[in-house]
């Protein structure tokens, strides 16, 4: 007898999507270990591996499945249904992970609707006697069995995972994102007494006259270490023509962004995206940092405040959303109003 004649059109169509799907797992688990290994920060870097460790298992349980399915595997068809009805809540796992920005709602659409369909086919009589159902009941005691407790813990562990974190992380003396209005940003179209204007890359913008330049193997056309002249502080302005988040580029194009100002407008919004959060609260911003965002007719940004280490980050983009700058402020400019001057007269060259 055929192969056709034993398997059905359906199981193999089954097995297929689900070997694929398997498929894509491992490698996307792979790429994102290879990833994380390169982050510096070790809790950071051991929270993300035991993610991506069990997103591997996953697709290795996929791949496991769809061959059994292949081979009519009683308990195969016991896991096709759970695969099916877990696909259910998926949007609350890529919620969790991810956060809203990767909610596709078309996807959404077409991943239910299949899975509706593969529901309403292994369901049917005929199907069920294909896999011998009648005569074959599901041990949750068995290798079959802790393939589905993987699924829903996985299912499970994330989501609550993600709100425990996010209940954590609130917790403290300041919370790392403020929920107020934007910086209110006047633009400064000339000269100010005191500042001279200072060009990098493709944006200028006016600095202290009492800060020079320092020569550094670092510093460059695209970038410059400022420093007062006086040498009474410890006070430094960095201005560089690509900021701390566009070096991310590897980590975020993972998570589905295309563009540096998209990834840190999801930093600065996201309230559910785990792996978003961590990399919040550990690369980005930190605890006792308030994140605003600013906007003036030539650019726009975002800024982040150390409260309690004098450190300010300025992000600069075009209105496009187009990387333009970065600036940062170490030392005591950073609780000054030579801050917000410098911001405010931003102007793209």
């Amino acid at each position: 007898m055929s192969q056709r004649a034993k398997n059905p059109i359906g199981i193999f169509v089954s097995f297929i999507i689900i070997l694929i799907s398997g498929i894509s797992l491992v490698v996307n688990a792979l790429l994102n270990i290879n990833l994380f290994m390169q982050f510096p920060h070790v809790l950071l870097r051991s929270l993300l591996l035991f993610i991506a460790a069990i997103v591997l298992l996953l697709g290795i349980s996929y791949i496991f499945l769809g061959i059994a399915l292949f081979k009519r595997k009683f308990w195969a068809w016991y896991l096709t249904c759970a695969f099916c009805i877990l696909i259910f809540l998926r949007p609350l796992v890529d919620l969790s992970l991810f956060g809203a920005g990767s909610l596709n709602f078309t996807t959404i659409g077409i991943r239910t609707g299949v899975a509706v369909l593969f529901l309403i086919y292994f369901m049917h009589p005929e199907i069920k006697e294909v896999f011998s159902i009648k005569s074959n009941r599901f041990k949750i005691k068995s290798l079959y069995g802790a393939i589905l407790l993987v699924w829903v813990f996985f299912t499970l562990f994330v989501s609550s995972f993600s709100m425990g974190y996010r209940y954590i992380s609130s917790m403290g003396d300041k919370p790392n994102v403020l929920d107020r209005p934007g910086l209110e940003i006047s633009e400064v179209s000339k000269d100010k007494k005191g500042f001279r204007r200072k060009e990098i890359a493709g944006f200028s913008t006016l600095v202290p006259d009492s800060f020079i330049s320092l020569e550094s193997e670092w510093g460059g056309a695209d970038s410059v270490i400022m420093k007062e002249e006086s040498g009474k502080s410890d006070s430094f302005i960095i201005i560089d023509a690509k900021s701390d988040v566009f070096f991310a580029t590897s980590f975020y194009e993972q998570l589905g962004f295309s563009s540096t100002y998209g990834f840190e407008r999801a930093l600065y919004e996201e309230k559910y995206g785990l792996l978003l959060m961590i990399y919040r609260d550990f690369m980005y911003a930190g605890k006792n940092t308030e994140i605003s965002e600013f906007d003036h007719p030539e650019v726009k940004g975002f800024t982040r405040m150390g409260i309690k280490d004098n450190n300010v980050s300025v992000t600069i983009y075009d209105k496009d959303g187009r990387d333009v700058g970065y600036m940062r402020f170490v030392g005591k400019i950073a609780s000054s109003e030579d801050v917000f001057t410098m911001i405010s007269s931003l102007k793209l060259i």
